[in-house]
């Protein structure tokens, strides 16, 4: 029987499970895997593994290559930490879009911003072969302030490559604006939302490669349904899950409006009084024009 956790592999969890066993023999790591049904990797030398985003890579690969993604993940994932200096992290700082629950769990592991309801902004650096959060421990280290590392992190994440777009014109009007990329730190420009959208606009960041959006004007009722129904697959099946909740850009704000899928696949949205309101407005004033 799948567990819960692994259910996007269906039957072919059992395959997932041979692999995972062989990939950390051939690595050398040990492991308790009585816990390996429960999704975490228990060891010696490495504390303990959360198997979600592997499982996820490995549903978006064809079978044979599992072995070698599995491999490639739990290497990044075991790789020992080094002390850094503060010039190189200074270089590599990055901010990276963190979910509340991540943070909740181990929050002496992070520094952190609160960007809106449910979602951080925290610092980390962008390592070779994986990503790095900054700790409160780090920046005694250091000897510096986090007020002095903000600046600095946000200008180097703004300056990482512009994210690829796909706009999706949608049935009733509108267009669903789908911005992606490679880095761990894509989803982080949702930050600078106003290089790529202008005005308000309702956001998505389901994973740390992608950020969806449509525009706060006429037609945004058409394509609420579309944007749940995106952030939902994404944040279900890719690795680097972020969140399923919308969010309405407005300024430099970030509102949550909550939203989610019922078990039948059709979408719900419960929004806040002043986005109805907004939302009425809108459309008066379109009716209005026409």
């Amino acid at each position: 029987m799948t567990p819960d956790w692994a259910a996007l592999l269906g039957d072919d969890y059992p395959q997932f499970r041979a692999a995972l066993l062989a990939a950390l023999g051939e690595l050398g790591i040990a492991v308790d895997e009585e816990h390996i049904d429960h999704g975490v990797l228990h060891t010696t030398e490495h504390g303990t593994m959360g198997l979600s985003n592997v499982v996820r890579l490995c549903h978006g690969a064809p079978r044979e290559r599992w072995g070698a993604v599995i491999a490639e993940h739990l290497r990044r994932a075991s790789a020992k930490s080094v002390d850094l200096s503060l010039d190189y992290a200074r270089e590599h700082l990055r901010v990276r879009v963190t979910p509340e629950d991540m943070v909740h769990t181990q929050p002496e592991s992070f520094v952190i911003r609160e960007l809106a309801e449910g979602l951080h902004a925290t610092l980390a650096i962008d390592l070779p072969e994986h990503v790095k959060f900054v700790a409160p421990k780090d920046l005694a280290a250091w000897d510096v302030a986090a007020d002095e590392l903000w600046p600095v992190a946000l200008a180097n994440t703004k300056s990482e490559a512009a994210l690829e777009r796909d706009d999706i014109e949608l049935d009733g009007g509108g267009t669903l604006t789908v911005l992606y990329g490679e880095s761990y730190f894509a989803a982080s420009q949702v930050l600078f939302l106003e290089r790529y959208v202008e005005g308000e606009a309702l956001v998505a960041v389901p994973d740390r490669h992608a950020i969806a959006c449509i525009a706060m004007d006429e037609h945004v009722l058409q394509g609420i349904g579309a944007l749940v129904m995106f952030a939902h697959m994404r944040f279900t099946e890719q690795p680097g899950a972020v969140t399923e909740q919308l969010y309405w850009r407005r300024g430099d704000r970030y509102v949550k409006v909550p939203c989610g899928v019922r078990e039948d696949g059709t979408p719900w949205v419960a929004p806040p009084d002043d986005f109805n309101e907004a939302v009425f407005a809108l459309t008066r004033r379109s009716g209005a024009s026409t």
